[in-house]
């Protein structure tokens, strides 16, 4: 059941509701960077939010049967892809730079239905940028379709893919899919960026990171 996508997407909705109801912040809820497999939150809520999901699976089969979704990777231009992240919080839209310079924009999308799910952005030195998911728990499916297309849009003669990121939680899941760090970067004091939420968030370090293909 655990493996169940769906059983992943209540588990984390209850984990945000706890973790609100309790005070406790996470690194925006999974949004950015795909799904959450651990958290701030003390163990004892974890442990309550997966009976919690564990039960609504049961006794809910059908409604909590997984759909698979029928998404495609959609090339696109710098106005359409930000037109997107600009649906996620306030909060999150910091995780990404204001404005991402890219050679090519991406969208995660169901053609059918015409409903995004997240984006990307890549450039010819095997750069990405400023992945984001607007569904909880397909985080890490998009990160996946971001080193695919990077690795085709690279340049020929690079033999490696990059990214920077913000914070433990983003570093630590780009580590899983093999990305170490090069570079780390303090919060610059005297710099305060707009808007960015420190009770929530702190500040954090910057990583920059490298993964050899």
């Amino acid at each position: 059941m655990m493996n169940n996508a769906k059983y992943w997407r209540i588990y984390y909705k209850i984990q945000g509701m706890l973790s609100e109801e309790f005070g406790y912040a996470y690194h925006g809820k999974g949004h950015i960077g795909g799904v959450r497999e651990q958290s701030s939150l003390p163990e004892e809520l974890n442990i309550e939010a997966q009976k919690i999901a564990t039960y609504i699976m049961n006794t809910h089969p059908k409604e909590a049967q997984e759909v698979k979704l029928n998404w495609s990777i959609v090339n696109t231009d710098s106005e359409a892809y930000n037109t997107y992240v600009n649906e996620l919080s306030d909060d999150l839209r910091k995780f990404i730079d204001k404005y991402v310079d890219a050679k090519n924009y991406y969208l995660i999308m169901n053609l059918s239905e015409e409903e995004i799910y997240g984006g990307f952005a890549t450039n010819m030195s095997g750069e990405i940028k400023g992945v984001f998911s607007l569904v909880n728990g397909l985080g890490k499916e998009i990160i996946k379709s971001a080193m695919e297309m990077a690795t085709l849009d690279k340049h020929p003669n690079i033999h490696s893919l990059k990214l920077s990121c913000i914070g433990e939680y983003l570093k630590d899941l780009y580590q899983e899919f093999g990305f170490k760090v090069v570079a780390r970067m303090n919060w610059d004091e005297d710099q305060n960026i707009e808007d960015w939420n420190y009770n929530k968030f702190g500040r954090p370090d910057i990583y920059y990171m490298k993964k050899e293909i």
